[in-house]
């Protein structure tokens, strides 16, 4: 198995979230507009005005979060061998080889409500990355390239840590 960023994760993790969290947006306060004011001035002026509160609780923390991943892994290549024991992740010259026995730890940064099974209200909460400790080196990995790195390492070695924004900033 392969795992690099394409079309479909960029669909799943920007492009849908902001067009999806836009309308829903638009469609809000277009209905607050129309049951509230008589003035069609009045409207745009409230609506301009109320385009300021989902840009900061929504879009600005989407583009965040997905361009830091984007830079990270846009180079990168992870692949898994069919039996899932051999691994290589390839960043532009750095090649990384390992087997499954050689992982030492991965620790898994997820959101609070990820990482507590709860209720996910904004789209970049879904966000994750993983950094995986081995004894050939040390490397990190996004959703942007593989989404379900959990399924792949032992999970004796997998270690959760849950936060608000620091998972915005792979390191």
């Amino acid at each position: 198995m392969i795992f690099k960023i394409t079309k479909k994760d960029k669909y799943t993790y920007f492009i849908n979230p902001f067009f999806i969290s836009l309308i829903i947006a638009i469609i809000i306060i277009l209905a607050s507009n129309f049951f509230y004011t008589k003035s069609f001035f009045v409207d745009i002026d409230i609506f301009l005005i109320l385009m300021i509160l989902p840009t900061l609780i929504i879009f600005i923390p989407l583009i965040l979060f997905y361009f830091n991943y984007y830079k990270i892994d846009k180079n990168v290549t992870f692949k898994i061998n069919t039996d899932q024991t051999e691994f290589s992740y390839i960043n532009g010259n750095k090649t990384i080889e390992f087997k499954k026995e050689d992982v030492e730890k991965c620790i898994l940064h997820l959101s609070i409500p990820v990482c507590h099974n709860r209720t996910i209200f904004a789209h970049w909460l879904v966000f994750s990355y993983a950094k995986i400790f081995t004894s050939r080196g040390n490397f990190v990995i996004t959703c942007l390239t593989c989404d379900n790195i959990e399924n792949y390492i032992p999970k004796e070695k997998i270690e959760k840590k849950c936060s608000h924004f620091s998972h915005a900033f792979p390191k």
